[in-house]
């Protein structure tokens, strides 16, 4: 596997990428570490211009639901997602890889041979699988890049760019709940089937709901489709993978992310207070899945099944991450707009603040350089003996994420200032660990000898 990541590499169309690397730039500069406004390249408007084809074009004009790919259309008048590069690249396999396999056969290796063709017919499955609905992910990454693009003073022309294409939040809202999971609906819908294996993973935090008396739960699905629109578009058009949606904590946790920032800027009022597209039904959507959120950290359901509560985002810290953003938010703010938001923040924070912190300093190794954390890759390798061999390709990566769920769990932003301050709790070795894994970053970054790998999102 190391070699194959070495040596076989793809350019990924995606809109993912831009829009992460779009967002820490407008937050860097708001620091004021960089200036993007003096580029003569106009970084902003360029990647925006790029980013604004990625709007689900099967949905009315207007409304901010995203694709990870572009679409185009199909045979059948229909659009479609599809990588033109990673898909292509597999479709051409299949004539490679029967030249391969005829090839070993003459030379008697017929059980390599037959391994391959095995594979070659799964080509089928593998396309199929590239035809992806919009997803609630790429639209709340989308989401919280709106309201950062509204509050630089880099891109005032950005933001009227991003607004003139997104602005039916209203819809959007009653998407996110009429495709949010409901497992205590008796109502005539598909919504309360899920995945198998979000429910194994999940089934915990439903039993404990249940007990508790819960009448009604809605829960941030990744996918923006139901069984049924599944079942008509399952010959011609965009499916569910294994035709059926799915709950990943990572993808809830930047659901409640893109909100929260939506809430506390007022993004589509016209004075700032809470916007009227957040209905009673969003709000309910908002704190059952943060209230999940905070399950999934203090029962650390990712130390036992993180394949299947994290099926799109592979590294565990990704999560810690995800949901500390929003409790940096949460926690840098007086009042709330709505109950909801205010239980949110308080779970939440209990969460990262008590087991999660546990988790990610359990988590933490150490060398004379500083803390760092690894996550995968590369961990498990052997040398041409068959020595384990530890890589540590995602060392740099997994340690500056983590670092990032620590900084955000524990700081606040100071108002009307470019800086931040610790909270009041914040224990002695959490501060030490965060100083020092900062040291260790920056010794390891500069003398580049460590990879850059990262599984951030598969």
């Amino acid at each position: 596997m190391y070699q194959l990541r070495e040596r076989v590499r793809f350019w990924d169309a995606n809109n993912f990428v831009t829009n992460w690397v779009l967002q820490a730039m407008l937050e860097t500069e708001a620091l004021g570490a960089v200036n993007i406004s003096a580029s003569p390249s106009q970084p902003v408007q360029n990647a925006l211009n790029v980013l604004l084809s990625f709007k689900d074009k099967t949905f009315p004009p207007g409304v901010p639901i995203m694709d990870f790919w572009p679409q185009t259309l199909d045979k059948y008048g229909k659009w479609q997602q599809f990588p033109t590069n990673i898909g292509n690249a597999v479709l051409e396999s299949d004539s490679l890889g029967n030249y391969i396999a005829d090839a070993l056969e003459r030379l008697g290796f017929s059980q390599l041979a037959h391994q391959i063709n095995g594979s070659l017919g799964m080509l089928d499955e593998f396309i199929s699988a590239f035809h992806i609905p919009a997803d609630f992910d790429d639209t709340a990454v989308n989401l919280a890049l709106g309201v950062r693009l509204s509050q630089s003073s880099v891109a005032n022309s950005a933001f009227p760019m991003w607004s003139k294409v997104f602005f039916d939040f209203q819809t959007l809202a009653d998407q996110w709940v009429d495709f949010a999971y409901a497992p205590f609906s008796t109502e005539p819908n598909a919504t309360n089937l899920i995945d198998p294996r979000t429910y194994f993973w999940l089934r915990g935090f439903l039993d404990q709901e249940f007990e508790a008396g819960t009448k009604s739960l809605l829960l941030i699905p990744t996918w923006a489709m139901d069984l049924m629109d599944d079942i008509a578009n399952f010959n011609d058009g965009d499916k569910m993978p294994f035709n059926a949606n799915n709950v990943d904590a990572s993808v809830s946790a930047n659901g409640i992310y893109g909100l929260t920032l939506a809430a506390l800027s007022g993004l589509g009022s016209s004075d700032g207070s809470l916007p009227g597209w957040f209905t009673p039904q969003l709000q309910q959507l908002y704190g059952d899945t943060s209230r999940m959120l905070a399950w999934t950290v203090n029962a650390d359901v990712v130390s036992s099944r993180p394949d299947l509560a994290l099926l799109y985002y592979p590294p565990v810290y990704d999560m810690y991450w995800f949901i500390a953003r929003s409790v940096h938010e949460l926690g840098s703010v007086n009042t709330f707009p709505f109950p909801e938001m205010a239980q949110a923040a308080q779970v939440m924070t209990d969460a990262m603040t008590g087991p999660g912190t546990q988790q990610l300093l359990s988590r933490a190794q150490s060398d004379r350089d500083g803390f760092y954390w690894d996550d995968f890759l590369g961990d498990n390798d052997t040398d041409i003996f068959g020595r384990p061999l530890n890589r540590g390709e995602d060392r740099i990566f997994s340690t500056a994420v983590a670092t990032s769920a620590l900084l955000d769990t524990w700081t606040v932003a100071l108002p009307g200032k470019c800086m931040r301050s610790w909270r009041v709790s914040t224990p002695e070795n959490v501060q030490r660990t965060i100083t020092l894994a900062g040291n260790w970053l920056a010794k390891n970054v500069a003398r580049g000898k460590l990879a850059l790998e990262n599984a951030f999102f598969a």
